[in-house]
């Protein structure tokens, strides 16, 4: 079971994607901004993340930007 972050500021795109994602059985955890990503990727690793370009406050690239920075060893595809 692979562990997916989606991080969309549109709830009903966070519930579409986890609708899907667990019916296949994935551990999925859904947040709506870039600076909520950061906070939980600071004490866990998802296997897969899945990020909105577009949001308010940090865009889906600052916040790519950010965890590349703070975070190296953490493998972004």
């Amino acid at each position: 079971m692979s562990r997916i972050l989606i991080v969309d500021d549109d709830p009903s795109v966070l519930s579409a994607f986890e609708r899907v994602l667990v019916e296949h059985d994935h551990d999925v955890t859904t947040l709506a901004s870039g600076s909520a990503a950061l906070s939980l990727l600071e004490h866990d690793r998802p296997d897969l993340l899945i990020m909105d370009i577009r949001m308010p406050g940090l865009s889906g690239l600052e916040t790519f930007d950010r965890v590349h920075r703070l975070h190296p060893g953490f493998r972004l595809s």
